[in-house]
């Protein structure tokens, strides 16, 4: 009988925690209610954040404004710095 592992543990980044891949952070707020959740960042660059909201599939693409990153999802209009 031979024994199979799912990884092979001798191989580097066989391991499944060596796998995991960090997303950069930001937060947006609702300008109407004010209320701001966090979020990964997906894409950014000078004129584009595009982000999606954690523990959600929500995604959002905000284009920059005047320093601000704007942009709509639902009728909602949110904000961000992309920091």
């Amino acid at each position: 009988m031979v024994e199979q592992f799912p990884f092979k543990e001798w191989v580097t980044g066989s391991n499944p925690v060596g796998l995991a891949i960090f997303m950069k952070k930001t937060s947006i707020k609702n300008i109407e209610t004010g209320i701001s959740k966090n979020c990964d960042i997906l894409r950014k660059n000078e004129n584009i954040l595009e982000v999606v909201i954690e523990e959600t599939n929500i995604k959002l693409v905000l284009t920059k404004k005047n320093n601000i990153y704007v942009g709509k999802f639902k009728e909602m209009e949110f904000i961000s710095t992309g920091d």
